[in-house]
C-alpha cells in the first residue's frame, strides 16, 4: 500500500518491533505499529444524517463515492470491512478509508479472511474462504443503492434506517425478497433497466463480483427525482407557456460540474431539442389552467428540497 496514490488511501508506514509491551501474556514483548496520517473528519452515516435536509451535500456526497466505488473495483486490492464508520467524510466533502486490519493485497492471495465485515453491509453468507479484490463489491451496492434512494427520498433513512447502519440490513440481504425496505423502493430502482436484477443477484451469489459498467444504472436511478418535473415543464413548453433557455452540448462534457449533473444537463438539452419540434399551438385558458395545476403539482413536489430546486 505504501506504492498506492490516491486521495482515498491514507499514506503509511509499518515499523517493525516498535513497541514494547513489558506483560506476562505471552513471551513476546516487542510489536509492530503501523503509522498512519491523521484525517479531519465525519463518519459517512454521520456526516448524512447531519446534512439529510440539503439536497446538495447528498448529492455531492453520493458523487463523491460513485468515484471512490469506480476506483475500487478497478484495483487489485480490497478494504475488506467496507461500511460507513470506515469512510470519512473530510470538511470538503472528500471520502478517506480508515481501518486497513480486513484488507486484500494481492500478495495474500490464497490465504483466508482474517475478518468477515460487518454484517448489516457485507454479504450474509460471506466466510473465511472468500477472500480475494472483490470482498468489497457487495458492499459497495448496498452503501450505493443506499444513497441513491436517501437522495430520492430523504424519508427512507427515517424510515428504515437506524443510528448504526443506512437502510439494509442482515435480515434484508438473507431475504431480499421479503424485505420491507427492498419492496417500498422497488418502484424507484425498476427506473434502471438492470439495477433490480444485478441487486437481486447480489443477494443470493455469497462470491459476487461488480464490474465498473455495471454501476451505470445509478446515474439513471439520480435522474429519476427530476422525471416528474421535467414531464410537467415539457408540457407547459408544448402549450408555449414556458420557454427553456438554450445550452450548448459541446460546452457540457468540458464544464467543471460532476457526472451526474453533466447527465442532468444532457437529459435537459434533449428534452429542449424535443420540445422545440412540438407543435405549441394551443387556447390561452388552456395555457393558463394547465401552468395553474403543473405549478401546484411542482411546488408540493419540491417542497422537501426548499434549499435547492436544480430545475
Amino acid at each position: 500500500l505504501e506504492k498506492v496514490s490516491s486521495p482515498y488511501i491514507l499514506s503509511i508506514r509499518y515499523l517493525d518491533k516498535e513497541l514494547f509491551v513489558d506483560t506476562g501474556q505471552t513471551t513476546e514483548t516487542e510489536f509492530p505499529v503501523l503509522l498512519m496520517d491523521w484525517v479531519d473528519g465525519k463518519p459517512l452515516d454521520k456526516y448524512l444524517r447531519e446534512n439529510i435536509e440539503s439536497k446538495f451535500i447528498i448529492e455531492t456526497l453520493l458523487e463523491n463515492f460513485y468515484q471512490l466505488s469506480e476506483w475500487l473495483i478497478s484495483q487489485p486490492f480490497a478494504h475488506g470491512d467496507l461500511k460507513p464508520d470506515n469512510i470519512l467524510v473530510k470538511s470538503d466533502g472528500a471520502l478517506v478509508l480508515v481501518d486497513y486490519d480486513g484488507m486484500y493485497v494481492s500478495a495474500m492471495k490464497g490465504q483466508k479472511s482474517r475478518e468477515i465485515g460487518s454484517p448489516d453491509f457485507c454479504h450474509p453468507h460471506r466466510s473465511e474462504d472468500f477472500f480475494n479484490e472483490h470482498i468489497d463489491d457487495f458492499s459497495i451496492l448496498s452503501i450505493l443503492l443506499s444513497l441513491c434512494i436517501v437522495f430520492i427520498n430523504k424519508n427512507y433513512l427515517a424510515r428504515y434506517g437506524t443510528e448504526d447502519r443506512l437502510l439494509f440490513s442482515k435480515n434484508d440481504y438473507s431475504n431480499i425478497h421479503k424485505s420491507n425496505i427492498y419492496n417500498d423502493i422497488t418502484h424507484i430502482i425498476e427506473t434502471s433497466t438492470n439495477y433490480k436484477l444485478l441487486f437481486e443477484e447480489a443477494c443470493e451469489n455469497p462470491a459476487f463480483h461488480l464490474e465498473k459498467g455495471l454501476l451505470t444504472p445509478i446515474i439513471m436511478l439520480i435522474a429519476a427525482r427530476s422525471k416528474e418535473v421535467n414531464d410537467a415543464i415539457k408540457e407547459l413548453a408544448h402549450l408555449g407557456v414556458w420557454e427553456r433557455p438554450k445550452v450548448n452540448k459541446t460546452d457540457i462534457s468540458t464544464s467543471p460540474y460532476s457526472h451526474t449533473q453533466q447527465f442532468a444537463a444532457r437529459n435537459t438539452t434533449s428534452l429542449s431539442d424535443s420540445i422545440d419540434q412540438d407543435d405549441k399551438n394551443s387556447t390561452k385558458w388552456q395555457s393558463a389552467l394547465l401552468l395553474h395545476v403543473l405549478t401546484i403539482a411542482i411546488f408540493l413536489y419540491c417542497s422537501n428540497d426548499s434549499k435547492r430546486i436544480d430545475e
